[in-house]
């Protein structure tokens, strides 16, 4: 992992310990703390317990998450790993601590009691779990960014015209620093990274875009307010589906009774499987939707609210000024970002 360059602005190579620490900063890092350290606990639990997990189950999980990320064969899967500077064995780990951590629940010892998570665990962590593509995008756009700026005339940013951000506090900072191998030096860039990159968001979020943007974007970002229960089989949730329907029970009550699991939230029209929307789109509130499958799932979902796009709402107005400021800056990441490796541009 150390060794392995995700990206280059063309002065510096970037590695996995920078995306990190810039993770860190942003405050995203101590949650995949946690999780790899939770999966950890399990596996000694497990080990102390003689519990196994058997080969067709890994095997299982893999071919899963290879479908879900189009890996259709093995040499697709070397490729996309060595993009992101992992490899086959930490991903059977990843796969092991996690099945693990669903046989054995809460580990018996505090996960307080594994001590310094490597880095390496850390980013295989990040990397499998989906969050560290977009740490790396995050940072790429950044330092494009900065490149495009670093050729203005505008005046260049300081440490005293830094946005606020959700990150960690100085000194946890200073620890996840050490723990990365990485220099002080590097976080006080990113901090000044930072500075750019919401001057420039701030200049294209002109009213005009961001009108602009939200009529293209508008049956995309229809919200809904649901309530789903997943189950493992389609035989399972079509019978929950006829208990709520028939019986009158809420679906989180059956799915207790027919062990699925309960979920309330919001999601925009996009995040829903396509084949789901045009129902979806069409439901009365408080309606239920046909059973459909959903990342392995079969989900039985009734719609509580439908809001249309509106920038007065906190959640829509933030992904519009994401995608405003994504459009603006797809020239600048592939005019001063280059990639090593395919796979993650």
């Amino acid at each position: 992992m150390r060794d392995s360059v995700l990206f280059s602005d063309g002065e510096t190579a970037i590695t996995p310990a920078h995306v990190m620490a810039a993770a860190a900063y942003w405050g995203a890092l101590d949650p995949v703390d946690v999780a790899a350290c939770h999966g950890l606990a399990c596996v000694q639990q497990a080990v102390a317990e003689g519990i196994e997990v058997p080969g067709a189950d890994l095997q299982a999980a893999s071919e899963r998450f290879r479908r879900a990320h189009g890996l259709r064969s093995a040499q697709a899967t070397a490729s996309w790993m060595a993009a992101r500077g992992v490899s086959i064995e930490e991903f059977t780990d990843y796969l092991e601590r996690h099945a693990l951590a669903e046989r054995t629940g809460a580990p018996t010892n505090s996960i307080d009691d594994v001590k310094d998570v490597s880095p390496e665990v850390l980013w295989a962590e990040a990397v499998f779990s989906g969050v560290g593509d977009r740490w790396t995008q995050r940072l790429a756009t950044r330092m494009a960014v900065a490149r495009e700026e670093a050729g203005s005339a505008g005046v260049p940013p300081s440490l005293f015209d830094t946005p606020e951000v959700e990150g960690c506090s100085p000194d946890a900072l200073h620890a996840w620093l050490e723990r990365l191998a990485v220099s002080a030096s590097w976080a006080e860039r990113v901090v000044i990274l930072e500075a750019t990159y919401a001057r420039f968001a701030s200049a294209v979020q002109t009213p005009a875009k961001m009108d602009g943007a939200l009529r293209l974007q508008w049956d995309a970002l229809v919200a809904f307010e649901l309530e789903m229960g997943a189950f493992d089989t389609e035989a399972a949730a079509r019978e929950a589906c006829l208990c709520v329907t028939e019986d009158g029970a809420t679906v989180s009550a059956v799915s207790a009774m027919a062990r699925g699991h309960f979920q309330e939230g919001r999601v925009w029209l996009s995040e829903l499987p396509e084949e789901i929307r045009a129902h979806a789109l069409s439901a009365a509130e408080g309606a239920l939707l046909p059973v459909f499958l959903w990342n392995e799932q079969q989900i039985v979902c009734r719609v509580l609210r439908k809001s249309e796009p509106s920038l007065t709402d906190g959640p829509t107005r933030k992904k519009v000024e994401d995608v405003v400021v994504e459009e603006a800056s797809q020239s600048l990441l592939r005019r001063h970002i280059s990639w090593p490796a395919r796979g993650m541009e």
